[in-house]
């Protein structure tokens, strides 16, 4: 959740109108992939063309994704705000790190 469930480095929480950079990079340690994208509700979509678009991370990979523009990628609290990352198999966790650079109101 974009908006009003992350903390920053103070513990904070964070609200985000606007997401400029984000990056995932999966552990190279993964056996199986990431995937980002094709949140079942309220789903922060406005990077892809899709409600069910996703992106697969491999192990040891990393997704960027940047919009310089004054606008960025609107985040709308409680009905565009979702971001899902999951495992694409079982039987093994992934590990990844997430870094999400954007504007709050």
């Amino acid at each position: 959740d974009l908006s009003g469930v992350l903390t920053d480095a103070f513990g904070a929480l964070i609200a985000f109108s606007k997401i400029k950079t984000l990056i995932v990079a999966a552990s190279a340690n993964n056996t199986n992939d990431v995937v980002i994208g094709g949140a079942a509700t309220f789903q922060f979509i406005n990077w892809v063309g899709a409600v069910t678009d996703t992106i697969i991370i491999q192990p040891n990979g990393l997704f960027l994704l940047h919009n310089p523009t004054a606008g960025g990628y609107a985040v709308t609290a409680g009905t565009g705000d979702l971001l899902k990352i999951a495992n694409s198999a079982g039987g093994t966790s992934v590990v990844y790190d997430v870094i999400v650079i954007g504007e709050t109101s």
